[in-house]
């Protein structure tokens, strides 16, 4: 799990959120979740966090980040720009 901060260390963005399938649906992930964010709020001082998850609606995922309060508010796409070929 990263989180990484914008230059005034007002949004906390998450990156690479992922749990081991073996250590899967035993509470891993959301006690980590959980308590990063906390401290994101009480030591960095951030105003905001946010995890991008897809736009898939059947993603596991979200169901984890709704668990602890995230909500949803808004879709985004994803552009990526491959190097050229020559």
């Amino acid at each position: 799990m990263g989180l990484f901060f914008d230059a005034e260390c007002t949004i906390g963005r998450f990156q690479n959120v992922a749990t081991v399938s073996v250590h899967r649906r035993k509470g891993v992930c959301t006690t980590l979740l959980d308590h990063v964010s906390e401290n994101a709020f009480k030591e960095v001082g951030v105003k905001e966090l946010v995890i991008n998850t897809g736009d898939d609606e059947n993603n596991p995922a979200k169901r984890v980040y709704q668990s602890v309060g995230y909500k949803e508010c808004m879709r985004s796409f994803g552009l990526t720009l491959s190097k050229p070929r020559k």
